[in-house]
């Protein structure tokens, strides 16, 4: 019988390496061409990495720093095939879906212009925002790190196994919305705006329009951008950062609250539509059911007689089967 920390373990791996299979093979079929070489070296390090120093903290009995290395790793390799997925997502060129979201905006009963002249009226509230909208990166690194130190580990896979089926989920459903943003559509340029960082409102069009429309393109990983905007996936990582940060006893609600002004920040700061916000977050919290669902089958198959054991030893043999027979309990609770 495998601990369900074991089924989140292979899962995460086995996600990240066929991720790679799947997304470079699409890329060949629907002729996205790829600069190869801007690739290598990273992913060379990270996987380095993550191989050696893994195996040697495991080795080592180190099990927790290994459970950081793993999360930590497999996320920073996971941003390589899920960027091309939302090249190839754009790259599809299907008609624009602006016209589309901005009636379902209007449905919602949204003044798109009125809510970001409302806070870009506020300074205090802009700059909380904006810090908020570029805390995306920084809470994916850290939060798997503070989750398996307060002994969440399982926790810790979950949400970058999430983060990983949310992107993809996002540009799968892309590829029949894809949008220029708000920014672009309701004329907002960056001189309209005083206190409202504007610059990612724009920053992703070239190559957005690139991948559309120039036969000659190459995808680069360093001039690569984030281009979907149907769902929104900073509206998705907020969701699923709160979620995660919420095992946090002293910073869940300082969580919470970063990542309700995250998700606000994607409407004014990231040029996207309120139903985008919407989408992401209903995508984040169906995803986290189902990475939770699908790594639970393991407890829900544990043996009757199973619980009438001492926790102790149910301890040791669920981490023994994961190859970390001396963890902590709490390491591996969930």
């Amino acid at each position: 019988m495998l601990s369900e920390l074991t089924v989140a373990r292979r899962l995460l791996f086995a996600l990240t390496l066929v991720s790679y299979a799947v997304m470079f093979g699409l890329a060949d079929v629907v002729g996205l061409t790829i600069e190869y070489s801007s690739f290598m070296l990273p992913c060379a390090y990270f996987l380095g990495t993550l191989v050696l120093f893994g195996c040697y903290c495991h080795l080592r009995q180190i099990h927790a720093l290994g459970f950081v290395v793993e999360t930590s790793f497999c996320l920073l390799l996971l941003v390589v095939p899920i960027v091309v997925s939302t090249y190839i997502a754009i790259g599809v060129d299907m008609p624009l879906a602006d016209d589309l979201l901005i009636r379902s905006d209007r449905m919602l009963g949204v003044d798109w212009l009125s809510f970001v002249s409302f806070v870009d009226g506020r300074p205090i509230l802009a700059a909380a925002l904006g810090f908020a909208y570029q805390s995306f990166i920084w809470q994916l690194l850290a939060l798997p790190i503070l989750l398996v130190l307060v002994g969440q580990a399982i926790r810790a896979y979950h949400m970058i196994i999430a983060y990983a089926l949310i992107c993809f989920a996002s540009s799968f459903i892309s590829v029949w919305f894809p949008a220029l943003g708000a920014y672009v559509v309701y004329g907002l340029t960056e001189a309209d705006v005083v206190n409202i960082n504007a610059h990612f409102g724009y920053f992703f069009l070239g190559q957005f329009n690139a991948v559309r429309s120039d036969p000659n393109f190459v995808l680069s990983l360093q001039d690569a951008a984030g281009i979907l905007t149907f769902p929104s996936v900073h509206a998705a990582m907020a969701a699923l950062c709160a979620w995660a940060g919420f095992r946090l006893k002293t910073g869940r609600y300082p969580m919470l609250i970063l990542n309700i002004l995250m998700a606000t920040s994607a409407v004014t700061h990231g040029s996207h539509y309120v139903v985008d916000v919407i989408a992401g977050i209903a995508i984040a919290f169906a995803t986290i059911f189902f990475v939770k669902w699908l790594t639970g089958r393991a407890r829900a198959r544990r043996p009757a007689n199973l619980s009438a054991l001492s926790p102790a030893w149910a301890n040791r043999r669920g981490t023994a089967d994961s190859g970390a027979a001396t963890v902590p309990k709490s390491v591996v609770s969930s």
